[in-house]
């Protein structure tokens, strides 16, 4: 496991001494540097530990496997005088093999991804909108690699809806979910050349951030000859396509607490905007047991981030719960 430095405070002992506490990714940001002649992705993360009090700390981690990284996502953290790490294996039994250093600055809630050339496009492009009516896989470089292909209809606003296909597409490991048929996606056109199209997914997965759910199943279908096929398997099976309920009645409490209980309380704090240092008394004043809520919640989450299927769950059953209250 590779480690760089956290000031006077090393990375080996932010995770071998750090606090575990819960965590949320509330910020993205990806870019791009040359080391050793080579360029390669960065990934930023602003991680809003559950601490008391609660802080948001920055921190460049290579995550493995990255294609179930969502923002808003619950994720498992140690932290150590102010300096935090997520605890990739701890949250989803993902790869222990990590790089990581602390983050100058965390980044802005939201996501921005700057491979993209979005900028100049923002600056240039006319905002619209685009279904995908077929997402297909195409042989590229003679047959070498194989590259994802985007049939999209386009609604410019003051424009009629026109077809375009958009080739040798590349989906950020943040919004893998978002590459199904009948997907509505925010594009930047070109005014001169409307087949120029440029999909805005940073917009596009803070809209829907698909929290639990697995990437689109085409995806396993790119690559190319050094890679092999599809990106990094995901934690999240998706082998078992059996249907799973609303309320996930299928699983058993942890340590008292229910699915539904998780949802519902968890959708009260973050209405009612509860300090950490108060989770345990507003769970108590819900129905769940004294001094059990962290390790519940710690519970439900490594059993959503090993389960699609309970991961989507979660997602409607939270957006359900915020509703009715």
């Amino acid at each position: 496991m590779g480690l760089f430095g956290f000031g006077k405070v090393k990375g080996e002992q932010v995770f071998e001494r750090g606090e575990r506490a819960n965590g949320r990714i509330v910020g993205i940001e990806v870019s791009e540097v040359t080391r050793d002649e080579h360029n390669v992705r960065v990934d930023e993360y602003a991680v809003e530990v559950a601490a008391s009090p609660v802080f948001t700390a920055g921190v460049n981690q290579k995550l493995r496997p990255d294609d179930s990284i969502r923002l808003g996502m619950p994720v498992v953290v140690r932290h150590l005088d102010g300096n935090a790490v997520i605890d990739w294996p701890a949250t989803c039994d993902g790869d222990p093999g990590i790089v990581w250093a602390a983050a100058k600055t965390p980044p802005a809630p939201g996501i921005v991804d700057n491979m993209l050339g979005l900028d100049k496009a923002r600056r240039k492009g006319t905002g619209a909108f685009a279904t995908i009516d077929r997402a297909s896989v195409e042989d590229a470089f003679m047959g070498m690699a194989q590259m994802l292909q985007l049939a999209l209809t386009v609604r410019p606003e003051g424009l009629e809806a026109y077809q375009v296909e958009v080739k040798k597409v590349k989906v950020p490991h943040y919004a893998t979910h978002l590459c199904v048929d009948g997907t509505v996606l925010p594009v930047w056109v070109n005014p001169d050349r409307l087949d120029r199209v440029t999909i805005d997914w940073p917009v596009a997965a803070m809209t829907d951030p698909g929290i639990g759910r697995p990437p689109a199943e085409i995806l396993s279908e790119v690559g190319n000859v050094f890679s092999g096929k599809g990106p990094a398997q995901s934690v999240m099976s998706v082998a078992d396509d059996r249907p799973i309920a609303a309320d996930a009645s299928g699983h058993a409490p942890i340590d008292g607490v229910s699915f539904q209980k998780w949802v519902d309380v968890e959708a009260g704090l973050l209405r009612d905007r509860v300090s950490p240092k108060d989770y345990d008394n507003y769970a108590q004043q819900h129905g769940v047991p004294a001094g059990v809520w962290a390790g519940a919640v710690s519970g439900w989450q490594r059993r959503m981030m090993t389960d699609w299927r309970l991961g989507a769950a979660y997602g409607e059953a939270l957006e359900a719960a915020k509703k009715r209250r």
